[in-house]
């Protein structure tokens, strides 16, 4: 899958659907923008660009998550969904999609 096949996919579900983009390095920590490279910010302004993406950390059931691995090892203050709330009992992660982008890998995935 290209990364404009998770765009297009993205904008089908953005108008009803509530979707969380998250950026972590290679070893799960969260990253913030001014510490990305410029492959991996262009990445972020694609999305960004035409997208709206939930700014809260709460996921909930049918949530969609757009997940940004950027290609170094970092730390940070916190894995990447160390205190992220998923509420129910049971989560499965459907993956709909992934690709590689410039040593960056973009995962879509659905949480059930």
């Amino acid at each position: 899958m290209s990364l404009n096949s998770i765009v297009d996919q993205l904008k089908k579900l953005s108008a009803d659907k509530r979707i969380h983009f998250v950026v972590q390095s290679l070893n799960g920590f969260e990253v913030h923008k001014p510490l990305l490279n410029q492959d991996s910010l262009e990445i972020c302004n694609i999305f960004e660009k035409d997208l709206k993406f939930l700014k809260d950390k709460c996921i909930l059931k049918n949530d969609y998550i757009v997940l940004l691995t950027i290609p170094e090892i970092l730390t940070s203050k916190e894995m990447t969904f160390q205190n992220v709330e998923l509420f129910g009992l049971d989560h499965k992660f459907e993956l709909l999609g992934t690709c590689v982008h410039k040593n960056n890998i973009v995962n879509l995935f659905k949480i059930e």
